[in-house]
């Protein structure tokens, strides 16, 4: 591998920057996915009972009982269908989520997004066309 400034030739074939391990390429939100871990359950997957971590998750199939991440984002995907009392950091709902939910920071439930159940959180935030009972 040729680094310029140190005697490389910027004629060369050979590119400045290495590959890193799926572990530790860059977020697309800057930060290093080592220092932030996700998590990813798919659509397939599907969870009958506690459920917790110390990582963010994102949830695009269906866990049934008890969901802990109390200090990540929890994230239920498109296709993620929940029964589920949750305690979070935050918890952004783009599925359907059926539980009481308990959020730290926030509750952001998107347009395609479905709660039922109650919401304890500072801040809670449903955009237009959102399903809400609670």
């Amino acid at each position: 591998m040729s680094i310029m400034g140190r005697g490389g030739n910027p004629d060369s074939q050979e590119t400045e920057s290495q590959e890193l391990p799926a572990s530790e390429t860059p977020s697309g939100n800057g930060r290093n996915e080592r220092a932030n871990p996700r998590a990813i359950l798919g659509n397939t997957i599907i969870i009958r009972g506690e459920l917790c971590g110390e990582e963010d998750l994102t949830i695009e199939g269906r866990v049934e009982g008890q969901i802990n991440l109390k200090n990540h984002h929890l994230v239920v995907g498109q296709a993620g269908n929940i029964s589920a009392n949750v305690v979070a950091k935050s918890i952004t709902i783009i599925g359907r989520l059926e539980g009481n939910l308990n959020a730290e920071e926030r509750v952001e439930i998107k347009k395609s997004g479905s709660l039922t159940g109650d919401v304890k959180a500072p801040r809670v935030v449903i955009e237009d066309g959102a399903k809400f009972k609670g």
